[in-house]
């Protein structure tokens, strides 16, 4: 069952039925506490706190001491197939089978582990985009071909696609790292995808936790999101936009906020 559709069945006039949207559920990882757990859960997306014990349904609260792949893949075995079937096969409501779109969310070290990305500090530090992070001296051919953050709204980077993850799977054939390959995968092979993805998910299938999305490119995004404002609604609201959230990094986040 395609994940971006629905059910079409015959309607009793022998028309076709209109196709019911999928239904989104949130499937991430909680790490909290003083003990070295960590909570698998699913939530359903549209309302709020999807990941509070009322909202969701616990997979599974598993032992974690490291942010590892061996760690992750330890636990996913326990039920990774059964989500990769509710993805496929969907789901039945209110008497109706109805596809899955399932969106990962959670710590951004879990995400990058679930996808094989090398992470935020990596060439390609998001999740959802081929884009370059910060440039760095020798970067200028990489920059002119993926574009970079630091253009702001001139970024031209382009979506990732589950091909490309796909690609660097087939080309690692019975290896779990790019590091383990007799001749390891170039950059322009990999874009930071560098181990074998558990979960094939496109972009908008992801969706970080907003203090997670800024980790190791803060200042890029948010210069963004300051453009954005200025271009839609004028300068003026554009700096009440940015003290506004000045106030609520310091405030919610703890970070100290800069000019």
């Amino acid at each position: 069952m395609p994940l971006d559709g629905g059910i079409r069945g015959g309607s009793p006039t022998g028309g076709q039925r209109e196709a019911r949207p999928p239904v989104q559920l949130l499937f991430g990882t909680s790490k909290r506490g003083r003990t070295s757990s960590v909570k698998v859960f699913l939530g359903i997306a549209n309302q709020s706190r999807p990941a509070s014990v009322g909202n969701s349904v616990v997979l599974g609260v598993f032992p974690c001491r490291t942010d590892d792949c061996t760690a992750l893949q330890r636990i996913c075995a326990v039920w990774l197939a059964d989500v990769e079937d509710l993805r496929s096969n969907g789901l039945s409501l209110a008497g109706q089978r109805r596809a899955v779109r399932l969106i990962l969310t959670g710590d951004i070290a879990w995400m990058t582990a679930f996808c094989g990305h090398a992470g935020s500090s990596s060439r390609h530090p998001f999740l959802m985009c081929t884009a370059l992070g910060p440039r760095w001296a020798g970067d200028g051919p990489l920059v002119a071909f993926y574009s970079c953050l630091q253009l702001s709204s001139q970024c031209r980077g382009s979506p990732r696609t589950v091909e490309q993850s796909l690609d660097v799977c087939r080309a690692l054939e019975t290896c779990v790292e790019n590091a383990d390959l007799p001749q390891q995968l170039t950059h322009d092979q990999h874009r930071s995808i560098q181990r074998r993805p558990l979960l094939f998910l496109p972009p908008e299938e992801i969706a970080p936790s907003p203090l997670h999305l800024t980790l190791g490119m803060a200042s890029d995004t948010l210069r963004l999101a300051a453009e954005v404002v200025h271009a839609s609604a004028g300068p003026a609201r554009a700096t009440v936009f940015c003290t506004e959230l000045g106030q609520l990094l310091l405030n919610r986040a703890g970070v100290e906020p800069a000019p």
